[in-house]
Formats: structure tokens, sequence, C-alpha cells
């Protein structure tokens, strides 16, 4: 489970969905597209390494070691486990 520091998004509540074991959707439940959470980005596990696609810039990756840290890297808080 994880907690977050939405310090950049007050008021925030980031949910993080597995899609499957190697992949998770990332929504901001507070902010909400009219049929429910907005979608901020995937997350996919690739061995060790985590790629991180941000919706807000589909041609751009992100590559980071952790799911904690991919999390953080789409919400732009700080993640604990």
């Amino acid at each position: 489970m994880f907690k977050y520091d939405n310090s950049s998004r007050p008021g925030g509540d980031v949910n993080v969905t597995a899609l499957t074991p190697t992949a998770w959707q990332v929504q901001d439940r507070r902010r909400t597209g009219g049929d429910g959470p907005v979608l901020l980005g995937f997350i996919q596990q690739f061995s060790d390494v985590f790629e991180v696609m941000n919706v807000t810039r589909p041609l751009e990756r992100t590559y980071v070691s952790s799911l904690a840290g991919a999390v953080a890297s789409i919400t732009g808080g700080t993640v604990t486990q």
C-alpha cells in the first residue's frame, strides 16, 4: 500500500490500480472528467526497471528503479510504502 504526499496537489487523492502483475494506472480521484477519476499515467515494469508514461507528455518516457518512484514521477508528490 502506498501513501502519498500530494503537496503539489492540495487535497488530491491519487489511486494506483494494478492492471496486470506488471502494469498500473494512476488516477486522481479529486478531479473528475465527468465519468470518473482523471487518468494521470501508466506504469509498466520490465525486469527491475519501471517505465512511466504521463498522459500529459505521451511521447516522453521516464525510467525509474521503483514503483514508488514511478508514482512520484507522475504525481509530482512524495510516495512512501
